[in-house]
């Protein structure tokens, strides 16, 4: 007894015609990664400060120093400081995440959504630094670009190599 299309489990569903055959294709959303990338940078970079000063502050008041000789001692710490060095690493690897995050969640023109992100990011830095333009501010706004740029260069990497 041959067996009905509505209970041959072998027979794949019939779609209405007027169904599309396949979902859109759905392209990316440079705006909105611009917009993370942004926030995922600022906020992960706030949060780092806030622990490691946090410890670090910890650290020198179990040493026995007194509170306002190690604040003062962390406004006069300078660039070659351990501790700034530290947040510096830590802050040019929230950059590359956030310059991957951002490529990614753009999906299409990634060098330009990714080079929009990072200016935004040195001008509302610029603007919350010193507003003053030397060599180590200089310094600090090509590692900013070079860490968002390999960011975003690491996601492009693994799309390509993906067939993408």
């Amino acid at each position: 007894m041959p067996m009905n299309n509505d209970t041959d489990p072998y027979t794949p569903p019939q779609t209405p015609p007027s169904s599309p055959q396949s979902p859109p294709i759905k392209r990316g959303q440079p705006l909105m990664a611009v917009a993370i990338a942004l926030v995922v940078d600022f906020g992960a970079t706030i949060i780092l400060s806030i622990v490691v000063t946090f410890l670090y502050l910890l650290v020198l008041a179990g040493q026995g120093v007194d509170p306002e000789a190690a604040l003062a001692g962390l406004s006069r710490m300078g660039i070659g400081s351990p501790l700034t060095l530290l947040l510096l690493a830590g802050g040019c690897l929230i950059t590359i995440f956030s310059g991957y995050l951002c490529a990614k969640i753009a999906g299409r023109d990634e060098v330009t959504w990714v080079t929009v992100y990072a200016l935004i990011a040195v001008a509302i830095g610029f603007i919350l630094g010193s507003l003053q333009i030397d060599t180590l501010t200089m310094v600090l706004i090509a590692l900013n670009m070079g860490c968002a740029y390999g960011g975003g260069w690491l996601y492009m990497r693994k799309k390509l190599a993906a067939g993408g």
